[in-house]
């Protein structure tokens, strides 16, 4: 599914569907894989969880060309929904319905792909920026 990517994945996701995500289809895997090759993954998501982050603490301890960065903001409270955007051409946009049923869309609209890698630059910058302030 994701191993196609080369360049950067932006992944933005509440903590349910990003652990849904972790337990499926070998991800960490797939992931290990895409940072071998040199692609940037960052991950945002609205709750720290301390099992992914151990996880991701793992993989980025093998060493490879890249490592996760994974960042928590409290903006993201109410996100219910996990955005995977691969080098700004295609995203993947899941959500719970209300019968609790996961559902998935994929999308190569140009402006729906720039309005989400906005969103989510917007919530990666105030973090950093906080870390900066927090740090000085």
């Amino acid at each position: 599914m994701i191993l196609q990517y080369r360049k950067e994945l932006l992944i933005i996701s509440s903590t349910k569907l990003l652990n849904h995500l972790d337990l499926s289809n070998d991800f960490l895997l797939q992931i290990s894989d895409l940072l071998k090759r040199g692609v940037y993954v960052r991950v945002l998501s609205n709750v720290l969880d301390t099992d992914i982050k151990t996880k991701f603490s793992f993989v980025n301890s093998l060493g490879l060309k890249r490592r996760i960065e994974y960042e928590v903001s409290n903006q993201l409270d109410s996100i219910n929904e996990l955005i995977l955007i691969a080098d700004g051409k295609s995203m993947l946009h899941s959500i719970f319905d209300p019968s609790n049923d996961l559902v998935a869309h994929i999308s190569t609209n140009e402006s729906s792909i720039l309005v989400e890698e906005i969103l989510f630059e917007k919530y990666w910058n105030e973090i950093k920026s906080l870390e900066l302030i927090n740090h000085n």
